[in-house]
């Protein structure tokens, strides 16, 4: 394996890491081809308008050129579309010289730029991630021969392996996106904690708690000052350790957060993330945390798309998550007992419960994660 081989590799395992993904790759394959032009298109089969492209000419910065949907127009007359997956072909190979001449894609891209030669290779994951490689040479240097196609075939496979990094880096910081979205929608603080307790996000309600004192961050962990509740912690950590069963529902545990002055306890309720969902590198536990005798609304439009309830009955199961009765549902609603008692009936069959108790049960234990303080 030479030198200049060995470099390429590296650079191909750094891309996805890269401001500006596989940057240095694309730099030292433009060298060693002695092909200025170079392109690499990378999207998902499901949203090729959200195509990042980027490409690197002598006029040209390396960039994401993908503007008001030009990658759409372009693959449209790409004639390396549908290459064999890892198989670098040239345009030689699916056009004639007299074909070339009157060409759509070469008299609209390649021409202007005085490009004649150009080679391709597309690669694609299981998950719908696909790359594309295009290279290319003006029209005065030599054709891309069978040595140039040999190097890119070698460097398919490790392409592929850094590819599959790049999706998962995509996933993970989706992920964290996500979760940042919807914790700073809850009134009440959110933590995630990681497999040895690290705190790996926090909203900006916890990081209030954080600032007053009234929770510790101690070298990046969740630290309680009770003994007795920080060992209840711990111990909920190590069962999150261990192996799960990954479509099992997570452990939920509630801890009593005693404070000082007069200040409400703060309840805690630490529920273990799947192992579906905290795998490496992924939050283990989620802690809920709220003030003991808060009054909370779980939101009602968002009871009826998780029970499939009508409007109505979701509004009627949510006043019954506040704690109100049946007589003070039907004052406020301005319903008779009777009409809230036959919304109750329905709701029970649809959600297969039998008793109001278990039906706030099953709603709180649905959607903890979303109530909203009043």
């Amino acid at each position: 394996m030479t030198q200049d081989f060995e470099a390429l590799l590296e650079s191909i395992y750094e891309g996805p890491f890269e401001a500006v993904p596989w940057a240095s790759f694309a730099a030292r394959l433009g060298q060693r081809l002695d092909a200025p032009h170079l392109g690499l298109f990378i999207s998902r089969i499901q949203d090729p308008g959200g195509t990042t492209m980027l490409i690197r000419t002598p006029d040209t910065e390396w960039g994401d050129l993908n503007e008001a949907g030009f990658f759409l127009r372009y693959i449209a007359l790409d004639p390396f579309v549908g290459l064999p997956l890892s198989v670098p072909m040239a345009l030689d190979d699916l056009l004639s010289r007299e074909q070339l001449k009157s060409n759509e894609y070469y008299l609209r891209h390649l021409k202007p730029m005085n490009i004649a030669h150009a080679l391709g290779m597309d690669l694609r994951l299981e998950d719908g991630l696909e790359l594309r490689l295009r290279v290319a040479r003006e029209h005065e240097r030599r054709a891309f021969d069978i040595e140039d196609k040999a190097l890119c075939r070698r460097l398919a496979p490790h392409l592929q392996r850094a590819l599959k990094v790049f999706s998962a880096m995509q996933r993970f910081e989706s992920l964290q996106a996500t979760c940042s979205s919807l914790t700073e929608q809850v009134t009440g603080g959110v933590i995630l904690l990681g497999a040895r307790g690290e705190v790996m996000h926090a909203n900006q309600a916890a990081w209030e708690l954080f600032s007053s004192g009234t929770l510790k961050l101690r070298d990046g962990t969740l630290h309680l000052e009770d003994r007795e509740i920080r060992e209840k912690l711990s111990r909920i950590i190590e069962a999150a350790a261990r192996p799960q069963d990954p479509l099992a529902p997570g452990m939920v545990s509630v801890l009593r957060v005693e404070q000082c002055g007069g200040t409400a306890p703060l309840s805690l309720l630490v529920r273990v993330l799947p192992a579906l969902v905290g795998g490496r590198g992924a939050p283990a536990l989620m802690v809920l945390i709220t003030r003991v005798g808060d009054r909370s609304t779980v939101p009602a439009e968002l009871i009826a798309q998780v029970f499939g309830l009508t409007r109505t009955e979701a509004i009627v199961v949510s006043c019954l998550a506040d704690g109100d009765t049946v007589e003070e549902i039907a004052t406020n609603l301005g319903m008779s007992m009777h009409t809230v008692r036959a919304h109750l009936r329905s709701i029970f069959d649809k959600t297969g419960v039998s008793k109001q108790t278990e039906l706030i049960r099953r709603v709180l234990t649905a959607v903890p994660v979303l109530t909203k303080r009043t």
